[in-house]
């Protein structure tokens, strides 16, 4: 005669146990993605508030605001002719560091601006936002700058 006393419980405990390593694991990798699509969204506003400072010299530091307020780090700046190259980092806990890389310059269309604001958020991270500054006349024309990242492009447009 066996003695199955005990087993079920003993099962139940170890089917607990891979339950919370795999809850745990499927939240270490969110944290991880969310990391990464903020640090290439502040690196893109960074890259577009650098490119509207080239002219006069700020372009860098323009990021390093704008990077600031969409809670990354901006961690390299490199006016490169008619382009900006931003490079904004966000940690992940003990886990490193979420970068990505964006450039910014004109567009192949008219020069016209665009502006990124980054209202107050009362100490939260994000809440940017690019404003055109064109009339609304110019509907349906390029108007602003364009955004490459390294895995893909964004055009940003009047439309």
């Amino acid at each position: 005669m066996r003695r199955d006393e005990g087993f079920v419980t003993v099962a139940v405990v170890g089917l607990a146990a891979v339950l919370v390593a795999v809850s745990a694991l499927l939240a270490t990798l969110g944290a991880v993605a969310v990391a990464r699509h903020r640090a290439a969204s502040a690196a893109d506003l960074a890259a577009l508030a650098a490119a509207g400072h080239l002219v006069d010299g700020t372009a860098c530091e323009a990021a390093r605001e704008v990077a600031r307020a969409a809670g990354a780090e901006l961690t390299d700046c490199r006016p490169q002719g008619t382009t900006v190259l931003v490079v904004a980092a966000v940690r992940v806990g003990a886990l490193g560091t979420a970068r990505a890389r964006a450039r910014a310059g004109p567009g192949s269309g008219n020069r016209a601006g665009l502006q990124v604001v980054c209202p107050a958020t009362d100490g939260q991270a994000g809440g940017c936002l690019v404003r055109n500054l064109e009339p609304s006349s110019v509907v349906g024309r390029r108007v602003g700058p364009r955004v490459d990242r390294e895995s893909d492009s964004q055009h940003w447009s009047s439309t």
